[in-house]
């Protein structure tokens, strides 16, 4: 991918796929984490693998495990707060919106 110029609108589904997922870890870093900060745990989810499950299905499976895996390993800490991040919205204004681009 280092070298081809890729549209803006073209880059969020790029790394959707078992070896995009793959070249987006080696080169940029992890695709989905946990964070901590003041009493507060932050888990960062990989949105487009939700956003796309058949184009990775077993990313998407792994990511769901892991989920569990830290969500049940965040509430033995019994934070003040556990917060769900990801990558792109769901949408934007309403759950039943057509998709696009920023969700």
């Amino acid at each position: 991918m280092a070298g081809i110029r890729i549209p803006t609108a073209a880059r969020r589904c790029l790394w959707t796929t078992p070896e995009s997922i793959a070249h987006y870890r080696k080169t940029i870093g992890k695709d989905r984490y946990v964070f901590k900060h003041n009493g507060t745990i932050g888990i960062v989810l990989n949105s487009t693998v939700i956003h796309h499950p058949n184009l990775a299905p077993k990313a998407y499976d792994d990511q769901l495990a892991w989920l569990r895996k830290e969500l049940k390993r965040a509430r033995a800490k019994k934070p003040a707060h556990i917060f769900i991040f990801q990558h792109h919205s769901f949408f934007l204004e309403k759950p039943d919106e057509a998709d696009q681009y920023f969700n």
